[in-house]
């Protein structure tokens, strides 16, 4: 199995097992809970976030060291930007009759092509920036 195959297939394996810990949170909220399906979608969205953010570090693209939590807060950038996708998504498969938990799962797969790009080109790229997202990059300290 080449490199590219292999990150491909444990980029599938931690988002899946994200997309259940973001579906089962999603689940019990609305279910259980009672709660507005958008804050059901953003509390497990949280949830789901940190889930993968760890794994796809460890397991998908094996990023540690220095610059492990620049690499952490460029997920959480690229993941949020691609929550708004997903919301739009349920919100609009919600409105036309969906169940919320199928309306969820619509979103989170209408999302993951750009997480998969975005962690691949930006977030975990080989020679990222060891420098945080949001500050002056190294060479520009004084």
């Amino acid at each position: 199995m080449t490199a590219r195959a292999r990150r491909a297939a444990m980029f599938v394996l931690v988002s899946g097992s994200g997309t259940a810990v973001n579906l089962a949170v999603f689940a019990l909220l609305d279910h259980v809970v009672g709660l507005p399906p958008l804050v059901c979608s953003a509390i497990a969205f949280l949830v789901a976030c940190r889930h993968n953010v760890t794994w796809h570090a460890q397991l998908t693209f094996r990023a540690g060291g220095e610059a492990a939590q620049s690499r952490r807060i460029r997920y959480v950038v690229l993941s949020t930007a691609t929550l708004s996708i997903n919301l739009c998504v349920l919100n609009a498969l919600a409105r036309a009759g969906v169940t919320p938990v199928l309306a969820q799962a619509a979103g989170i797969l209408s999302a993951c092509p750009i997480n998969f790009l975005g962690s691949r080109r930006w977030v975990f790229a080989s020679g990222s920036p060891a420098r945080p997202v949001l500050g002056p990059a190294r060479s520009d300290a004084p």
